[in-house]
């Protein structure tokens, strides 16, 4: 009976470690790094940085799409501008909600909120 207590607290310290180890790699603690750890992903682009980035990304999907499936040249042309207009539209969408949330704040909390951003 001894020997059977013995091995089933083994195995139970075992899975739960297991358990532990696989929720420590699940949220980016351990051997991997999350990209929010970085400082690299806080730093403020310029506005020319930021379209540079967004065209980089735009042209990865429209060569990575052309490859997989067989775009002809006008076709990538078409997919580029539909997804430039839809970054634009992210754009304005993104200003508009800000705009909606700086109207329903009072000054003190435009003035949390800004000190909350920068932190």
């Amino acid at each position: 009976m001894k020997k059977l207590t013995t091995l089933v607290t083994a195995i139970v310290l075992s899975s739960a470690s297991f358990a532990v180890l696989a929720d420590s790699h699940m949220y980016g603690k351990g051997d991997k790094k999350c990209h929010h750890d970085s400082k690299q992903y806080y730093q403020k682009l310029s506005l020319a940085e930021r379209q540079a980035k967004m065209e980089n990304r735009i042209n990865f999907k429209v060569e990575r799409m052309a490859k997989r499936l067989d775009l002809t040249k006008k076709q990538q042309h078409k997919l580029k501008q539909i997804l430039k207009n839809k970054a634009e539209k992210k754009r304005e969408l993104y200003k508009e909600t800000k705009q909606q949330i700086h109207n329903i704040l009072n000054p003190e909390q435009i003035k949390k909120m800004k000190r909350f951003k920068k932190a």
